[in-house]
């Protein structure tokens, strides 16, 4: 299996991001590249060669190992920490508008104190045993 079966083999198993169920298109998955759909084709059949600059976006776009985009060895996709997922998610709020729900509640939450976070966790702990109690 060449580099250019591995990109077209990443972009139609790419279907977990999409609600549909359906493989990523070759629009999407170029937009996300910043490449237009016809060289993601040209790509995908071997006509043109995957740059460099392709390789690094495909595995910082994706979350792709590159020693398995290249050269087929490994994990297709880095193992990535609950701890990077959650600032990758932070960062994604934060650059939301103002008025979005997620960012306006962070922000609230920014504020707490150690009382209140206390108070918090302790409802937590009782909704999940209330939760538990419904499950038996």
């Amino acid at each position: 299996m060449t580099i250019n079966d591995r990109v077209k083999q990443l972009r139609t198993e790419l279907i977990k991001e999409r609600n549909d169920g359906k493989k990523m298109t070759l629009e999407e998955f170029g937009a996300r590249l910043s490449i237009g759909n016809t060289a993601v084709s040209k790509i995908e059949h071997g006509e043109n060669a995957v740059t460099d600059r392709t390789v690094a976006a495909i595995c910082t776009e994706f979350g792709v190992r590159e020693e398995w985009l290249r050269y087929g060895e490994g994990e297709p996709f880095r193992k990535v920490s609950e701890d990077y997922k959650l600032a990758e998610w932070l960062g994604e709020v934060m650059s939301e508008d103002e008025s979005d729900i997620q960012r306006r509640l962070l922000k609230v939450l920014s504020g707490l104190s150690p009382a209140q976070w206390d108070l918090i966790a302790d409802i937590a702990d009782r909704l999940a045993e209330e939760l538990k109690k419904g499950e038996e």
